[in-house]
């Protein structure tokens, strides 16, 4: 079996498996298991967990890049990770909402690095 027929599958006995009593709750996961091929452990995760809805929601580029390369330029080009870090101190500093609409990032005050030592 598929896995888009196994996902299908999984969406039509979920709500059965929900309502069901314990009794029926058993017939039902064994009948999953034969149908699908899950291990029974498998199943059971599958079915006690809520069901996804759908993909994870995109957001268009043209609203997202500029403020997200304003941010990056103005944090001095930090690697993906820091800018993660960064983030919400630097967007939370920003002082008024005039800054984020035109994406002048100049009055934010980024967390500096912490100074090296000198020493050898």
């Amino acid at each position: 079996m598929s896995l888009p027929s196994k996902r299908e599958y999984l969406h039509t006995i979920y709500g059965r498996y929900q309502r069901a009593g314990r009794l029926h709750k058993i017939r039902i996961l064994d009948e999953f298991c034969a149908i699908c091929g899950y291990h029974r452990k498998t199943a059971l995760k599958l079915l006690n967990r809520p069901l996804c809805k759908g993909p994870w929601p995109t957001y268009p580029p043209e609203l997202v890049l500029p403020p997200l390369k304003a941010i990056w330029l103005a944090s001095d080009q930090l690697c993906s990770k820091l800018l993660k870090a960064a983030l919400p101190n630097g967007w939370a500093s920003m002082s008024n909402s005039k800054a984020r609409s035109t994406h002048t990032f100049d009055s934010c005050s980024w967390p500096s690095a912490p100074p090296r030592s000198t020493d050898s």
